[in-house]
Parts: structure tokens; C-alpha cells; sequence
């Protein structure tokens, strides 16, 4: 991404060509620090277009984007958003095509779907996508997260299974997060919990504690 800031704000042939210039020095076997870096694209580059602002030092050393990050459209996910709002419209899976369907492309999916809209759903999309069987782990943290939002019981074992046999905090942490937004469910995540304990690292299972109000 900084590489097409630069490309945007200077134009490729002159951006392409101090990045060319520093991966030949690297590939050499030469040694490059970031201040090296920064001041041979300073001298290079940003000092000969003063009225210029790419915002280095932000991209460099500050946390999170930049102002001047470039805005990238995904056509993929434009057509997901699409299918999201047709769901959460129009509560039926008409315009649902999983053609070319990647992991990425659920993630999108599952993270757009308003809980609401999707509860009538949950059977037919199980039924027709086997999405609770799944052995993605991805894929899986998100779709029983809306399963226990939406108390779709039938994915209730291989929640159970998941949380026994995953060991990230990543994908703990989200699921019993949603155990833990009401009294049923937060009885079935202690549950679970004592039987995955002693499997769980030490940060995993403060953390988890913390969420189920166990400490």
C-alpha cells in the first residue's frame, strides 16, 4: 500500500525507479536501515517535488493508516456487500451466488449479515452451504458466532467441538464473547470452558475467564 501511495502521489515510472534501485541494493547483499531508507527516497525523491506531501513519517513511524492511504475497491467485495444487502433487505437468499467463493469471501459475507435478517435463514443457508461442518477455522469462528446470536442450536455440538480443539486466541476469544451476551448462553460458555481449560494457554485462559466472569 505505501508502495501505490508513492505510485499515486509521484507516478510509477519515478516512483518504480528509486524502488528499483534500492531492492538491486538489497539484492547485492548490502545492508539497508530504515533511516538509509528514508533518507535515499528523501533525496531521491520527495525533495525533488516539494509540492508533494506523502505524509513519510506518518506511513513510517505512526500507528494505523495514513490520511493519504489509497482507497482500494474490491470488485469481490462490492459484489458481496451487494448480496449482504440483499439479505438483510429482503430476508431470502435470491441473489446469494457463492461462485469463486474464497475463505475471504465468507469472512466478508458472515460480517455483513445483520442478525436479525439472517435468524429465518440459518437452516436454509446451513442446509445449502454446510457451513456449521465446515474445517475452515475462519470460516467457522464467524458463522457460530451469528449461530449463537441467533441460538441456532443444531450447531450447538460442533461449537462445543471447535472450542475443544482450536487453541488461538483469535477465534476463542470472538465465540465466547458471544456466549456471553446473555444468561443462557453465558452458561453454556462456563460450560465449555471447564471442559477446554487445562488446553488453553495461560494468556488464553485469563483472557477468557475475563469474559465469562470467572475471576
Amino acid at each position: 500500500m505505501f508502495l501505490r501511495m508513492l505510485e499515486q502521489t509521484y507516478g510509477r515510472e519515478k516512483s518504480g525507479t528509486v524502488f528499483e534501485r534500492i531492492f538491486q541494493y538489497v539484492l547485492d547483499g548490502k545492508q539497508l536501515i530504515t533511516e538509509q531508507f528514508l533518507e535515499y527516497l528523501n533525496t531521491n525523491l520527495v525533495m525533488k517535488h516539494p509540492n508533494l506531501t506523502p505524509n513519510i513519517k506518518e506511513w513510517v513511524y505512526e500507528i494505523g493508516l495514513p490520511k493519504n492511504s489509497p482507497k482500494i475497491v474490491s470488485k469481490e467485495f462490492s459484489r458481496v456487500e451487494k448480496m449482504a444487502d440483499s439479505i438483510n433487505l429482503n430476508k431470502n437468499l435470491n441473489l446469494m451466488d457463492t461462485t469463486g467463493f474464497t475463505t475471504h469471501h465468507w469472512l466478508h459475507l458472515l460480517r455483513n449479515l445483520q442478525k436479525d435478517s439472517i435468524k429465518p435463514l440459518m437452516a436454509t443457508i446451513d442446509s445449502v452451504y454446510h457451513l456449521t461442518a465446515s474445517t475452515n477455522s475462519e470460516i467457522q469462528c464467524d458463522w457460530y458466532q451469528i449461530c449463537i446470536q441467533n441460538q441456532y442450536h443444531p450447531a450447538d455440538s460442533a461449537i462445543e467441538s471447535y472450542l475443544l480443539n482450536v487453541g488461538r486466541r483469535k477465534f476463542l476469544k470472538p465465540i465466547y464473547t458471544a456466549y456471553s451476551k446473555t444468561p443462557e448462553g453465558l452458561k453454556k460458555g462456563r460450560e465449555i470452558y471447564r471442559k477446554a481449560e487445562n488446553s488453553y494457554h495461560s494468556v488464553s485462559r485469563n483472557t477468557i475467564r475475563d469474559i465469562l466472569k470467572l475471576n
